[in-house]
């Protein structure tokens, strides 16, 4: 028969063992949390060793991950906005040249031809 292994999450480890300082022993809190004497006592020493630990203080951290991407992110927006500036006439209309109708209508437009053209 096979035997099923429990999995306990990383919280859960680290708060069971936090635990134990409220039971006074280690025997008693494990018997309470039902884990067994020598997995409390592995988990205790990685703690103390620093190998179990919700945030490990060797990486990098998130809030300083997000500043450096957000200034990339304005130098990116400060070079585009200084392209911008120096050529305004980049995204005008017609670049400056009238492009109104101006006294053409619709009803003249040839969409007989372009209708066989695209056909």
């Amino acid at each position: 028969m096979k035997t099923i292994r429990k999995k306990y999450t990383l919280e859960y480890k680290i708060l069971s063992v936090a635990v134990c300082s409220q039971y006074g022993s280690v025997s008693r809190a494990a018997q309470e949390l039902g884990i067994s004497i020598s997995n409390f006592y592995y988990w205790k020493r990685l703690i103390g060793e620093g190998k179990l630990a919700l945030q490990k203080a060797s990486g990098p951290d998130i809030k300083a991950k997000e500043l450096s991407r957000l200034r990339r992110e304005i130098k990116d927006i400060r070079a585009e906005r200084d392209i911008l500036k120096k050529e305004p006439g980049i995204f005008s209309l017609g670049g400056g040249r009238d492009t109104s109708l101006s006294g053409k209508t619709l009803v003249n437009f040839p969409s007989g031809r372009c209708a066989r053209f695209l056909a």
